[in-house]
């Protein structure tokens, strides 16, 4: 008589496998996860370049006659000074004069991230940021550079001496340019 065998379930070589599979399934979905989050972190800080270099030129707009005072190469970093901090609120009109000052202050707070706090932290700006205007009569160029969390190619190695000096020469350096006629 023949023996039935009875046994039913997984043998030990088929749970290694399964769990080998589920392994390298688990380990993609966490490498997908972190490429993920680092896209994002990009996206957001091209995000928030953008929308900063269009702010100071909507800036600019409202104060046409002052064009050149807003000229400066180091909005947004640890070497930008200015003079006099000048309340423009809407209960205190200023001149022209001291709205660009109001505005290089407050751009400058924007890009530096000192604008958004969170407890203690300064959440709002960019990752080592330089903000750089440049007026030619009445055409204005308007350069954000900030560092990336990856290296790849420095951003403006193929562009202009203003871009170039716009921010730290690094492979990790990032930049939004816009271009504008303000009159």
């Amino acid at each position: 008589m023949k023996a039935v065998s009875c046994h039913k379930g997984f043998s030990l070589v088929e749970l290694i496998i399964a769990m080998a599979v589920m392994a390298i399934g688990i380990v993609g979905a966490v490498a997908t996860q972190a490429t993920a989050k680092r896209s994002g972190l990009d996206a957001s800080q091209r995000s928030k370049a953008t929308y900063f270099a269009n702010d100071i030129i909507e800036r600019m707009r409202l104060n046409p006659t002052q064009l050149d005072a807003y000229q400066a190469t180091d909005y947004g970093s640890s070497t930008f000074s200015i003079e006099t901090e000048v309340d423009c609120s809407p209960t205190n009109m200023c001149s022209p004069d001291q709205l660009a000052l109001y505005d290089q202050f407050q751009w400058h707070l924007l890009l530096s991230g000192k604008s958004v706090i969170n407890g203690k932290r300064q959440v709002g700006g960019l990752i080592k940021p330089t903000g750089c205007i440049k007026n030619d009569a009445g055409y204005v160029t308007v350069v954000v550079s900030w560092l990336s969390r990856e290296g790849s190619k420095d951003a403006a190695a193929d562009q202009s001496n203003f871009e170039k000096a716009c921010g730290d020469e690094s492979n990790k350096r990032r930049q939004v340019k816009i271009q504008a006629h303000v009159h």
